[in-house]
């Protein structure tokens, strides 16, 4: 289009004979590219004015962004979130509004905050400790128990034996058994005891004659002693309420355990007759006349 254009001026300069209305029609299609051309670069300057502006801005807000990026952390660090910054920002005028329903604010607030806290932390600190100390406690308390435990086992197992051997003397035959070892409070003993071919069950009036609980509970008594520190042992009226031949035998069951005891004196009190020994230091007591007559048998 253009190189034609320039050809007709170039024959209208020599005097040729043209076809202007063609020349017209050419020159109209020129001005109006050239008027697209001028409003493309004027586009263009516009566009690279717009991003000139663009870039100033961009720069504006990433100093700002780091600027408030640096204050931010001052104040601690970045929390996590899923939640999008408008409702962070709806939940923080929530809060203000509350804070600002409080009133006014004391400016020992602060301080007194401080203050608090220090003292929880250190009531929880000590609320640890003591806690720590019921723990061993209780650790400990219970070890003793299961100690305790093992020991009265232990004690029963080697008692027993003894107990039976006693009790055989008299035609009997029993058990001793612990009840509730796993709270001392309620912890207890029971002795079951069999006469005259009977099986053992528990020691009472219900089941038992006078004599018969008393034969028991000495024969028992009696299978403890070596496990009972003491220089001096005392048996009062324990033959009150056995028949003749009981009483024999515990007479003579008491005496050869008193003569089996080295370190351990025995003082047997009873309104009835012992046999004497040599071995033995008889004590009589009477009542003449209204007083009390003290006398030395042998």
């Amino acid at each position: 289009m253009k190189k034609s254009l320039i050809e007709l001026i170039e024959a209208i300069k020599r005097g040729e004979l043209v076809n202007l209305e063609g020349f017209e029609k050419d020159l109209d299609i020129l001005l109006e590219e050239k008027g697209a051309a001028e409003v493309s670069k004027y586009k263009l300057q516009l566009n690279r004015s717009e991003q000139r502006r663009l870039g100033y801005e961009l720069r504006r807000l990433e100093k700002e962004l780091a600027e408030k990026t640096k204050n931010a952390s001052a104040l601690g660090e970045r929390i996590k979130t899923g939640r999008k910054p408008a409702e962070v920002l709806e939940e923080l005028k929530s809060i203000s509004l509350k804070i600002a329903s409080l009133g006014e604010v004391l400016e020992e607030a602060e301080d007194m905050y401080l203050i608090a806290d220090s003292r929880y932390r250190e009531t929880e600190q000590k609320s640890m400790e003591v806690e720590e100390n019921l723990r061993r406690a209780l650790e400990e308390v219970e070890y003793r128990k299961e100690v305790w435990r093992k020991f009265l086992r232990n004690l029963v197992n080697e008692v027993e034996p003894q107990f039976n051997a006693i009790l055989s003397h008299v035609g009997g035959k029993g058990r001793i058994v612990l009840r509730n070892l796993e709270d001392p409070e309620k912890a207890s003993i029971e002795l079951h005891v069999g006469f005259r071919g009977a099986d053992p069950v528990l020691l009472d009036a219900q089941t038992h004659s006078g004599g018969e609980r008393i034969v028991g509970t000495l024969a028992f008594l009696l299978a403890l002693q070596k496990y009972v520190k003491s220089p001096f042992r005392a048996v009062d009226e324990f033959d009150v309420h056995l028949d003749p031949l009981n009483r024999e035998r515990m007479i003579k069951l008491l005496l050869s355990v008193a003569g089996g005891e080295e370190r351990t004196q025995y003082i047997i009190i009873t309104p009835g007759k012992i046999p004497v020994s040599e071995e033995m230091n008889i004590i009589i007591v009477q009542n003449i006349g209204g007083k009390s007559v003290i006398g030395k048998a042998g």
